[in-house]
């Protein structure tokens, strides 16, 4: 897994208000992604929550890092750092 983007989330979004989000990738396993959707054309029920085959759990995992911990002053040399905003 490698880090692809990390903020600051607003005080006032509700439940994670002024967290430090991270969001990482999979190096090995960056396939595009085709999912089931309904007739509608949204997602099917359960979406997020089913096992993506071939693998047995979701993709998708969340970390939420308190206040009290700050992130690395430099970043990972496979990084490009740029500065990213949250916007409702």
């Amino acid at each position: 897994m490698a880090l692809f983007f990390q903020l600051d989330l607003p005080p006032d979004l509700e439940p994670s208000g002024g967290d430090h989000l991270l969001v990482f990738r999979c190096r090995e396993y960056n396939d595009a992604a085709f999912p089931e959707l309904a007739d509608d054309g949204r997602l099917v029920p359960g979406y997020w929550a089913a096992p993506q085959p071939p693998y047995p759990r979701p993709f998708w995992r969340v970390l939420l890092q308190r206040p009290a911990v700050r992130p690395a002053a430099e970043p990972a040399p496979s990084l490009r750092a740029l500065p990213l905003t949250l916007r409702r």
